[in-house]
């Protein structure tokens, strides 16, 4: 989804800053991984979000290598500028996040069916 999401965002005029993935490879299909890379999107495998910044909406994403425990490596911090991360994970709708934004009265969203969902990434769109 993350990989897919991503090409479909570069489609609409969205810049995409990046598709992290915590796992060494992507597991998406490959044809999503090229079409991303032969436009200049970085796939950081082997990565994970640390953490979404900024005051009163999305301002910036932290990453961060993770080792084989899935745990953050010290000193491989990145920061990158954006407004919206998508998160895509697993076979299993994973919707707390959704649900809490509307319990607080957010815009919230969700999209795409949980049963065709072939990977597990997230997506980091600048609107910049």
């Amino acid at each position: 989804m993350g990989l897919i999401a991503g090409y479909h965002a570069l489609q609409a005029g969205i810049q995409v800053v990046g598709v992290v993935e915590a796992l060494s490879e992507c597991g998406g299909y490959k044809v999503h991984k090229d079409k991303l890379a032969r436009l200049g999107v970085p796939i950081y495998t082997s990565h994970t979000i640390l953490s979404a910044n900024g005051k009163d909406q999305v301002e910036s994403v932290s990453i961060a290598q993770v080792d084989a425990n899935f745990k953050p490596v010290v000193g491989t911090e990145k920061t990158f500028e954006c407004d919206s991360i998508l998160i895509a994970v697993g076979l299993d709708p994973v919707d707390e996040f959704y649900r809490k934004g509307l319990e607080f009265d957010m815009a919230a969203f969700a999209a795409g069916d949980a049963e065709e969902i072939a990977e597990a990434s997230a997506a980091i769109f600048s609107g910049k």
